[in-house]
C-alpha cells in the first residue's frame, strides 16, 4: 500500500532529519585545505605567534573592512582587485586574488548597512530579515523592492559560481562580517564538494543552521569543518543564535559587560528588534570596528568548536 500525502511527507522530512544528523555526528573537526591555502591550517594550531598570526589573518580582515568603503580599487597588500559589486543597494562584494599565487583568490562579502534610512540600508535589512527570522513581519520597506534583490544568498551563489568558472583551477576562501559572515559561511557550504570543501575565514557570523534547515541543505561531513569565525565572547549576534551556530571559532574572550548579561538574560534568539541593552552590547562588541583593534593587537584568540548535539562551545 502506498503513503497518503502527510505520510509521505513526515517519511521524507524524517529522512532529511536522519542525514543532517548523521552528517553532523561523522563531521571532522579539521579542515583538507587546498595547497595554495595550507597556511590556514596554521590557524587552528594554537601554537601561533602574534605577527604570524597577522600574517595571515590579515588579508581577510583587510578586504572585509573594504567591504565597507565605496573606494575604487582594493588596498590589501599582496593580493589585486578582480571584481567589486557596489551598487547604490544591494549585495556588496569584493573578489581579490594573490599577486604572488594566483590559484589563491578571496570572495569578501559585505556586512549590514546600518543606516536604515537609506535604501542601502533598507535592502540589507530585508536581506538579513529573509536568511534569519523570515518568519516574523518583514520591515515595511522590503515591500518597495524586488525579493530578488535583497535574496543575497542567491546573488552571493552566483557570484561564487561565476568566479570558480572563470578561474576553474584556483582555491577559493570567502569570507566578511556578520551578514557577509553569514553570506561567506553558506556560499562556502553550498559550493563544498567531499573531494573539495571550500573554507570560510570570517567574523561574528549570526547562527546559518536554521536558514540551512529550511532550505533542507545537507552540508559534506567535511565543509562544516572548513567554517572558521573569529568572534568575541560577548557578541550578541553570536550568543543570541549560538542554537543555530556551528563549525569552528577562534574567540576573543571579552570578559562580562553588564549591557550584555542584560540583553542575553531577556532576549529570545532575534536580533531583528535590539533591546536598548542588547543595543548597547551589539556597539561594542558587534561593530566590525571593534574586531578590528582585537585582531590587530598584542592579544590572540582561543581555538574552540561548536558542539552542534548540544549547541555549546568548547575550547581547546
Amino acid at each position: 500500500m502506498g503513503l497518503c500525502g502527510t505520510d509521505a511527507a513526515s517519511w521524507r522530512l524524517a529522512a532529511v532529519m536522519l542525514v543532517w544528523v548523521l552528517s553532523y555526528s561523522s563531521a571532522s573537526t579539521s579542515c583538507r585545505y587546498a595547497s595554495p591555502w595550507s597556511d590556514l591550517a596554521q590557524l587552528r594550531a594554537g601554537n601561533l605567534t602574534v605577527s604570524e598570526w597577522h600574517a595571515i589573518i590579515g588579508a581577510f580582515a583587510n578586504v572585509t573592512t573594504d567591504t565597507y568603503t565605496n573606494g575604487s580599487t582594493s588596498n590589501v597588500g599582496g593580493y589585486r582587485e578582480l571584481t567589486r559589486l557596489a551598487p547604490d543597494f544591494g549585495l556588496h562584494a569584493i573578489v581579490l586574488q594573490a599577486e604572488t599565487d594566483p590559484q589563491r583568490i578571496i570572495i569578501a562579502f559585505r556586512g549590514t548597512d546600518l543606516n536604515e534610512s537609506s535604501p542601502s540600508g533598507q535592502v540589507d535589512n530585508c536581506a538579513d530579515w529573509l536568511i534569519w527570522h523570515p518568519w516574523l513581519q518583514p520591515p515595511s520597506y522590503c515591500q518597495n523592492f524586488n525579493r530578488s534583490t535583497y535574496d543575497y544568498v542567491t546573488n552571493a551563489l552566483h557570484l561564487v559560481a561565476k568566479v570558480q568558472a572563470q578561474y576553474p583551477s584556483a582555491s577559493l576562501v570567502t569570507t566578511g562580517h556578520s551578514l557577509g559572515a553569514g553570506l561567506a559561511f553558506l556560499t562556502a557550504i553550498n559550493h563544498s564538494t567531499p573531494e573539495a570543501p571550500v573554507p570560510a575565514v570570517a567574523f561574528a557570523c549570526p547562527g546559518i543552521l536554521g536558514y540551512m534547515r529550511r532550505q533542507h541543505w545537507v552540508p559534506t561531513s567535511d565543509s562544516l569543518a572548513c567554517l572558521l569565525q573569529v568572534d568575541d565572547s560577548q557578541d550578541p549576534a553570536v550568543h543570541l543564535t549560538q542554537v543555530n551556530q556551528t563549525g569552528v571559532f577562534l574567540r576573543y574572550d571579552t570578559g562580562h559587560d553588564l549591557s550584555c548579561d542584560v540583553c542575553f538574560k531577556n532576549s529570545t534568539p532575534s536580533l531583528s528588534h535590539l533591546s536598548p541593552w542588547c543595543a548597547l552590547c551589539f556597539d561594542r562588541h558587534h561593530i566590525y570596528r571593534n574586531y578590528l583593534n582585537k585582531i590587530f593587537n598584542s592579544t590572540l584568540p582561543t581555538f574552540g568548536v561548536w558542539n552542534t548535539t548540544t549547541n555549546t562551545a568548547w575550547s581547546s
